[in-house]
């Protein structure tokens, strides 16, 4: 059964219709997952399995993408291109992994000996809700990075989940800039999701096939040995190339 949810009685009060599952695979929208909603389904369930890192210490199951490690392979490839002006478009909110991206994003800095206004780190205004293009949060954090022409960045690091980066190609067409004259992108994101890597950007990040497989993996796993210790498989990293990635001409260098 998928069951779909806004507010969490809601799915509680489904579930309470039967009283055992054989598995569950629990997603959150980088909402904090509730120690009673967990409790419940461990209660109900053979194997709990987390789609995402966002429980640590706790004994359950999870598979989650990498994106600290995407975040490094895409600094990697636009420093490798020249560029020392590389900004980064975050998602607030406390819940990993986003808050984990953004203090790996400032580590990054320190590590490359880089100024904040070489490397800024711009937040949305706030989550996305889910299918939510959100095309004035893109705009707003978007002319933040743009404002300042002296220190413009070169390079653009987006975290692209979900249509936010089809409001990002949207802005930056307002701002009639040409990609990647103008300036280089690459998105974090899943790499077979269509809404998410706009086929007009480089993209780096783990793709949801080997997520299912990996969730279907865990979930056996769990029911076949049940008293295996609980672990977190972290989905592998693969740079997808569409042309948005090049040196920086010799004036934003």
């Amino acid at each position: 059964m998928q069951l779909v949810y806004e507010r969490l009685e809601e799915a509680l009060e489904v579930l309470r219709l039967s009283t055992r599952f054989d598995a569950c695979v629990l997603q959150s929208y980088f909402d904090a997952i509730p120690l009673g909603l967990l409790s419940f389904l461990r209660e109900r369930c053979g194997a709990v399995v987390v789609d995402g890192a966002r429980v640590t210490g706790v004994d359950l199951d999870a598979v989650a993408s990498d994106w600290r490690g995407a975040l490094d392979m895409a600094i990697e490839q636009v420093v490798d291109a020249g560029h020392r002006r590389i900004a980064l478009l975050a998602w607030p909110g406390a819940v990993q992994p986003l808050e984990g991206l953004r203090h790996h994003f400032v580590s990054l800095r320190r590590a490359l000996r880089r100024q904040d206004r070489e490397m800024p780190l711009i937040e949305l205004g706030r989550i996305p809700k889910p299918q939510e293009g959100a095309p004035e949060l893109v705009e707003d954090a978007f002319a933040r990075v743009w404002e300042d022409k002296a220190s413009r960045p070169t390079a653009l690091l987006a975290l692209g989940l979900g249509p936010s980066v089809l409001a990002l190609s949207e802005t930056i067409d307002r701002h009639r800039l040409h990609i990647p004259r103008d300036l280089s992108v690459v998105v974090l994101s899943h790499i077979d999701v269509a809404d998410e890597i706009n086929s007009r950007f480089d993209a780096v990040g783990s793709r949801s096939a080997d997520a299912a497989h990996a969730l279907v993996a865990q979930v056996r796993d769990r029911l076949e040995f049940p008293a295996k210790d609980p672990g977190t498989v972290y989905l592998a990293n693969h740079y997808r190339k569409a042309g948005t990635l090049r040196a920086p001409s010799g004036a934003g260098k």
